[in-house]
Formats: C-alpha cells, sequence, structure tokens
C-alpha cells in the first residue's frame, strides 16, 4: 500500500480512480527535496482548478502508485548529474499517456517528455527555467510558450 497527500483544487474527488471520466488533470509529484515539492504542491494548488495532486516521498512509491492511478503529469528529480531516471523511462513505456517533468531544482534545469496519443513521448530539455514556467507547461503542456520556444525533438 502506498501512502500519498491528496489535495484536490475543484471537481469530484472520484478523479483518483484509474477509470474514472473526468477533465480534472491528476498530477503527482515525487520530486525531491521534500521541502521543494511541498512549495510545488501549494503552488499548484493555489495556479490552478480542476486538477488532483498526489503528493509521494519516493519515485518508487510513485511507481506502484501509477498502477492504481491513472495520472496525467509525473514531476521527478534528474539524478546527480542531471540524467533522466531509468525508473522514469520504464514508467512512461508503461503508461504512454503519462507526461513526465524531470526537474533539477539547484541548476534550473528540467526534462520535459510531453505524452502524445499514438506517437513517441515528446522531449523538450529546458535550461534556467523557474517555477513559473514548470506551472505554464503543467496548465497548458505542449502549447506551453515554453515548450514553443524551446523546440525539442519530435
Amino acid at each position: 500500500m502506498v501512502t500519498c497527500t491528496v489535495t484536490s483544487t475543484g471537481g469530484s474527488s472520484q478523479a483518483t480512480s484509474p477509470h474514472a471520466e473526468t477533465r480534472q488533470r491528476i498530477i503527482l509529484l515525487a520530486n525531491q527535496p521534500r521541502m521543494f515539492r511541498q512549495l510545488l504542491q501549494r503552488a499548484l494548488a493555489r495556479a490552478s482548478d480542476r486538477q488532483v495532486i498526489l503528493e509521494v516521498d519516493t519515485p518508487q512509491q510513485a511507481e506502484l502508485l501509477l498502477e492504481q492511478v491513472s495520472a496525467h503529469w509525473l514531476l521527478l528529480s534528474l539524478g546527480p548529474t542531471g540524467e533522466m531516471p531509468a525508473m522514469a523511462l520504464r514508467l512512461m513505456a508503461r503508461h504512454p499517456h503519462l507526461s513526465l517533468l524531470a526537474i533539477a531544482v539547484d541548476r534550473g534545469r528540467m526534462e520535459v517528455m510531453l505524452a502524445r496519443p499514438g506517437r513517441p513521448h515528446r522531449h523538450v530539455p529546458l535550461e534556467d527555467a523557474g517555477l513559473a514556467s514548470l506551472l505554464s507547461i503543467l496548465r497548458h503542456g505542449e502549447q506551453a510558450p515554453e515548450i514553443i520556444a524551446a523546440g525539442g525533438s519530435t
């Protein structure tokens, strides 16, 4: 069993069911450090409606939770040398609807992997990105100005 913190910013709490029909976005936070994850959770709760924010302490807990919940976004930390965690690549292969945002907080670097139905994920690396960029990407996905400006591989 996985313990997680749930924040809903509007709509029905049934959005955490993998079979629920909903327009709510489900965002799973599993990034480190914990203080930044909690700050991000609060910013997300204030910035948008119609979303459910799930928060777990480790990527391993996220992996278990994704077997029960159909999330739209997973936020993780990049590895110590800035690499995409191998577990994240496994999860995207297992859950093609899942978009991923991996963050290196200390370097302002993000690796975005956008889910696209029927096509491979779109990879967009971003440098010097801040909280506003992160919120914009989670809200607008491929249409976020940061994604459009960065181009990225298709």
